[in-house]
């Protein structure tokens, strides 16, 4: 939780840095940032396709994930959640790696996101269709570290447990995975210290399970008649036989009904 705010706060900090730059696209400022897109985008020939590793990085790329939830609504009667949330990605660009006091110790670029390589994350179980991630700002640091945090709107169904309606507890998921990148080309985390793992045998696929909490800071209440109780993380990683594997993460949301009309309602009809 605190390390996506971290993460905001430090997008934040770039966003302003680069506001707060004399305004004069022929200051020394601008001259930098011109050389270093010139140096990153056009000599090195970038490629937003291609996933950005090279001979002396990892192989396979580490995407830290990280949902923010700001506003969630359950509707009852259609049986869905939607949510107003960001999600935080953080990976490394090994293509997009340069030395500050080259640059006249310049250490980061806030870009369009359109302009880098991104996993290819999607919300599995939206009831639009897979969702993909909408283009947003990142930040990209002097080290290669890329912080991509879209903001999302998702509708997504939700299997009501009514057998203590009025009352009881309702437990939502959302699934976001890689649409064509498997365990030999990204591998997926959570932006927060792990708590607990564990495996469970799945069909004829073994299932490597790992648990942490969402972030509430931002959360504001969409809806007064329910209360979010919990919230966790779990990461996935599907054995069918062999590698390469695949993986999604599934944010759960459990909410609790505040007292509401409809609890008035099925105390008023037992009486009568």
């Amino acid at each position: 939780m605190k390390l996506l705010l971290l993460v905001a706060q430090t997008a934040l900090f770039f966003s302003s840095s680069l506001s707060e730059a004399p305004n004069n696209s022929n200051s020394p400022f601008f001259s930098w940032i011109k050389e270093l897109q010139k140096e990153l985008f056009d000599v090195r020939q970038y490629n937003k396709h291609a996933r950005p590793i090279s001979n002396d990085s990892e192989q396979v790329i580490k995407v830290d994930m990280q949902f923010s939830f700001v506003r969630a609504v359950l509707n009852e009667k259609d049986g869905t959640l939607e949510t107003n949330g960001w999600l935080g990605m953080r990976w490394v660009d090994s293509m997009m790696k340069w030395d500050p006091m080259a640059y006249g110790d310049l250490r980061n670029l806030k870009l369009m996101s359109d302009l880098l390589w991104k996993p290819d994350i999607v919300v599995f179980n939206s009831v639009r269709g897979y969702d993909p991630m909408p283009p947003s700002q990142s930040v990209l640091l002097y080290d290669g570290v890329v912080y991509y945090i879209p903001p999302l709107y998702l509708i997504t169904p939700c299997d009501l447990d009514l057998t203590k309606w009025p009352k009881g507890f309702q437990k939502c998921e959302i699934r976001f995975g890689a649409w064509t990148l498997d365990s030999s080309e990204i591998f997926l985390g959570v932006l927060e210290n792990q708590t607990k793992e564990v495996w469970v045998k799945r069909g004829e696929g073994l299932t490597g399970t790992g648990h942490w909490e969402a972030d509430l800071k931002h959360y504001k209440a969409g809806n007064l008649q329910w209360k979010i109780t919990d919230t966790t993380i779990t990461t996935n990683s599907y054995f069918n036989c062999c590698s390469p594997y695949y993986q999604d993460v599934i944010v759960t949301i459990q909410l609790h009904r505040q007292s509401s009309m409809a609890e008035k309602v099925a105390i008023i009809s037992s009486v009568g």
